[in-house]
C-alpha cells in the first residue's frame, strides 16, 4: 500500500508526521514553559517587590532615625541651635515616615511605590507581621519621635532664655569686676600715700607696698570674684547633675569667701593668722559697699541662671530618654522587618524552586518526545527514500546521456564564443589605446597651436614696444643735446659776470685809493667801497663756482649723448630681432593649425576601423548551429522528464508513445510493479542512443 502510493503523497505524509511530533514537542514545552513563566510571575510581581517594599521600610525606619539623630545633635545642650537645620530634619523626617506608610500599603493593598508596582501579599503570616510593624511604627516610633522633638524645642526655648540670662550675667560680672579693679587701686594709693607721707626710702615703701595686709585683701577679692565666673563658665559646660553640685558647692565656698574678705577690708579682723587694720578711707568703704552689692546682683543673677540651666538638663535629660525610647522601638522595627524580608525571601526561593521543577519537568518530556520524533523520522526517511530515490536514478541515468550531449554542444559554443570574445577585446582594447594616443595629440596639437598664437601675438607685441622704446631714445638723445646747447650759452654768460666782477674789483680798488687821498673826507666813500669790493669778490668766487658746475654738466650731457646713442642703436638691434621672430612663430603657428587638421583626419579613419571591428559579429552562425543543437538534446530531456512526472503522480499512470518523437505519460494503464516506469525509461533511453 505504501508502494503504490504517489511521490506526493509519500511527501505529505512524511511532513504531517514530523508536524504532529512537532505539535506534540511544543505542546509539552509550552506548558512547562507556562509553569516556569507563572513561577517568575510569582517571583517578579509578586514576591520580589515585596522583598523590595520591606528593604524600602528599612530604609525609611533608618531615614527618620537619622533625622531624629541630626535633632538630638541640632538641639544638643552644649552646642548652637540653627532653626533652618531643625526645619529640614523634620521635613526629612515626615518625608521618611510618608515613604514607611506608602510601602506597608503598597505591601498589605497592592499599589505602587514610585515606578514599582506592588501586588497585594498572600501570605497571611506575613501581612499580619507587617500589620504589627506598621502599629509599632505608629504607636511607639512616631511617638518617641514626636515627644523627642518636643522635648529638644523645649530644650531649644529654655536654652535661648538661659543664654539671655547669661549677657545679663555677664553684665554684672562685668561691672562687679571693674568695682574690685577701683578698689584695688584706691587701696594701692593709700599705700602709696602713707609710705611718702612716712618719709621712708625706696626699700621700705617696697616691702611697704608689697606686705601690707589690705591690699592682699583687695587682690584676693578680686580674684575670688573671678574664680566665681569661672565656675559659672564651668556650670554652663556640664549637663550632668552630680556635677552641677560639686560645681554650685565650690560656687557657695567662693561666694563665702567673697563676702568674709570684704567684711575684713571694711571692718577689720584676722586673716590667715595676720591681723586686719580696718580701712578709714571713706572712697575704699564706699567702692566695698558698691563691690557687695554688685556681687549680691551677680549672686541673685547666677541663683536665676542656675534655675533655668537646672530645667534645660532636665529637659535634655528627658529628650535622651524619649531618643532611648525612640531607639528601642526602632529596634523592635528593626526585628519585625528582618522576619518580613525572610518570609518574602522564603516566599520567592519557593516560587523559584517551583519554577525550576517545571523547568526540568519540561526538559524531561522535550528530550523524550525529541528521541522518538527523531526515531520516527528516521525510520520515515529511510523508507521513503527508499520508495522515492531508486526510479529516480533510472531517470536519472537517462537524463545523464542528453545532459553529456548538452555539454559538448555547451563546450563548442563557449569555446566559439571565448574565441570571438578575446579577438574582439584585444582589437577594442587596441582602437581604444590608439583612440587615447591620438585624442593625446590631438590635445597637445592644438595646446601647441594656441601657445604658438599667443607667442607670435607676444613678440608683435615685443616689437612694438622696441619701436616704441627706438622712438623715445631719439627723442632723449634730442634733449639731452638741446640741455648741452643750454650749458654752452649759461657758460658764456657766467663767463661775461665773471669778467663784470673784475671790472667792479677793479673800480672799488681805485675809489678806495682816491678816498684815501681825499683823508677824512673820503672816509665815508672808502667804507663804501671796501663793501663793493667785497661784494664783486663774492660774485667773482660764485661765477666761478657756478663755472664748475656748468662744466661738469657739459661733460655729463656729452657722456648721455654718447650712451643714448649707443642705446638706439641696440634697440634698432632688437627691433630686427623681434621682426625676424615674429616671422618664425607665425610659420610655426601655420604648421601646428596643419598637424592638428592632420591628426582629426587620423582620428576620423579610427573611428571607421572600430566600426568595421563591429561588423565581424559574422561569427556568430557557429554560434547559431551550436544553439540548434542544444534545442535538440533539450526536446530529448523534456521527454525524460515527462516520465519522471508519471513516476511522480503515482502507480495509477502509465507510460504510452506520443505521436511526436519522445515519451509522454498516459493515466489509463494500471501497473502492478510500482517500478515498471523506470523499465519504460530505460528502454527510451536504448532507443535515444539508436
Amino acid at each position: 500500500m505504501f508502494k503504490a502510493k504517489g511521490l506526493g503523497a509519500k511527501i505529505i505524509g512524511g511532513y504531517l508526521v514530523l508536524v504532529v511530533l512537532i505539535a506534540i514537542t511544543g505542546g509539552v514545552g509550552f506548558r512547562g514553559i507556562d509553569k516556569v513563566g507563572r513561577s517568575l510571575v510569582i517571583v517578579g510581581e509578586e514576591e520580589a517587590p515585596v522583598a523590595d517594599m520591606a528593604m524600602e521600610m528599612v530604609i525609611s525606619l533608618m531615614a527618620a532615625q537619622t533625622s531624629m539623630d541630626d535633632f538630638q545633635a541640632a538641639t544638643n545642650a552644649l552646642g548652637s541651635t540653627e532653626e533652618a537645620a531643625l526645619a529640614s530634619i523634620r521635613t526629612n523626617f515626615q518625608e521618611a515616615n510618608e515613604a514607611f506608610d506608602t510601602a506597608v500599603q503598597a505591601v498589605l493593598n497592592g499599589g505602587r511605590f514610585g515606578d514599582v508596582e506592588v501586588q497585594a501579599t498572600r501570605n497571611p503570616d506575613l501581612a499580619v507581621l507587617v500589620e504589627r510593624v506598621a502599629e509599632l511604627h505608629d504607636a511607639e516610633f512616631q511617638t518617641r519621635a514626636r515627644e523627642m522633638m518636643d522635648r529638644g524645642q523645649e530644650l531649644i526655648d529654655l536654652k535661648k532664655a538661659r543664654d539671655a540670662k547669661m549677657d545679663a550675667l555677664e553684665q554684672v560680672a562685668g561691672r562687679a569686676t571693674e568695682i574690685g579693679s577701683r578698689v584695688e587701686e584706691l587701696v594701692s594709693g593709700e599705700i602709696r600715700s602713707l609710705a611718702d607721707q612716712a618719709g621712708l626710702d625706696a626699700d621700705a615703701r617696697a616691702i611697704l607696698v608689697e606686705e601690707v595686709p589690705l591690699g592682699d585683701l583687695a587682690n584676693e577679692l578680686k580674684l575670688a570674684l573671678a574664680n566665681t565666673r569661672i565656675l559659672v563658665e564651668e556650670i554652663v559646660q556640664t549637663t550632668d547633675p552630680r556635677e552641677l553640685d560639686a560645681i554650685r558647692s565650690e560656687f557657695d565656698a567662693e561666694v563665702e569667701h567673697f563676702d568674709l574678705l570684704a567684711g575684713l577690708i571694711r571692718e577689720g579682723g584676722q586673716f590667715e593668722g595676720r591681723p586686719i587694720v580696718p580701712t578709714d578711707n571713706p572712697r575704699i568703704v564706699a567702692a566695698i559697699g558698691e563691690m557687695e552689692a554688685g556681687h549680691e546682683e551677680f549672686q541673685a543673677v547666677v541663683a536665676d541662671f542656675l534655675s533655668s540651666h537646672l530645667a534645660m538638663i532636665e529637659a535634655h535629660v528627658a529628650a535622651a530618654a524619649a531618643m532611648e525610647g525612640l531607639d528601642s522601638a526602632t529596634d523592635q522595627a528593626g526585628g519585625m522587618l528582618e522576619r518580613v524580608e525572610d518570609l518574602a525571601g522564603a516566599n520567592m526561593a519557593r516560587a523559584r524552586g517551583s519554577g525550576q521543577a517545571a523547568i526540568r519537568m519540561s526538559v524531561t518530556w522535550i528530550i523524550v518526545t525529541l528521541i522518538g520524533g527523531v526515531v520516527l523520522g528516521l525510520t520515515l526517511g529511510i523508507l521513503l527514500t527508499r520508495s522515492i530515490t531508486r526510479p529516480i536514478n533510472a531517470i536519472i541515468r537517462s537524463l545523464t546521456g542528453g545532459a553529456n550531449q548538452v555539454d559538448s554542444a555547451s563546450d563548442q559554443v563557449s569555446q566559439s564564443s571565448q574565441l570571438m570574445a578575446t579577438g574582439a577585446a584585444q582589437q577594442a582594447a587596441s582602437l581604444e589605446e590608439t583612440a587615447a594616443a591620438l585624442r593625446e595629440m590631438t590635445a597637445g596639437a592644438r595646446k601647441s597651436a594656441e601657445v604658438t598664437r599667443k607667442a607670435s601675438a607676444r613678440a608683435t607685441a615685443a616689437g612694438e614696444s622696441a619701436a616704441a622704446g627706438r622712438k623715445a631714445m631719439n627723442d632723449m638723445n634730442r634733449a639731452i643735446e638741446s640741455i648741452q646747447d643750454s650749458a654752452n650759452q649759461t657758460a658764456k654768460i657766467i663767463k661775461t659776470i665773471d669778467e663784470i666782477a673784475f671790472q667792479t674789483n677793479l673800480l672799488a680798488l681805485n675809489a678806495a685809493v682816491e678816498a684815501a687821498r681825499a683823508g677824512d673826507a673820503g672816509k665815508g666813500f672808502a667804507v663804501v667801497a671796501e663793501e663793493v669790493r667785497n661784494l664783486a669778490q663774492r660774485s667773482a668766487q660764485a661765477a666761478s663756482t657756478t663755472t664748475e658746475l656748468i662744466q661738469g654738466s657739459r661733460e655729463n650731457a656729452e657722456n648721455g649723448v654718447t650712451i643714448s646713442r649707443e642705446a638706439a642703436a641696440i634697440l634698432e638691434t632688437i627691433v630686427d630681432g623681434v621682426q625676424e621672430v615674429t616671422g618664425y612663430m607665425a610659420e610655426i603657428s601655420r604648421d601646428s593649425e596643419e598637424q592638428v587638421r592632420r591628426i582629426e583626419q587620423i582620428n576620423t579613419a579610427v573611428d571607421e576601423i572600430d566600426a568595421a571591428t563591429q561588423s565581424s559579429a559574422a561569427s556568430s552562425e557557429e554560434t547559431a548551429a551550436a544553439s540548434q543543437e542544444l534545442s535538440s538534446q533539450a526536446k530529448e530531456m523534456k521527454q525524460a522528464v515527462g516520465t519522471l512526472d508519471g513516476l511522480v503522480h503515482g502507480s495509477g499512470s502509465g507510460l504510452t508513445r506520443s505521436s511526436g518523437s519522445g515519451v509522454s505519460l498516459s493515466r489509463g494503464e494500471d501497473w502492478s510493479d510500482p517500478y515498471a516506469g523506470i523499465d519504460a525509461v530505460l528502454e527510451e533511453a536504448r532507443m535515444l542512443e539508436v
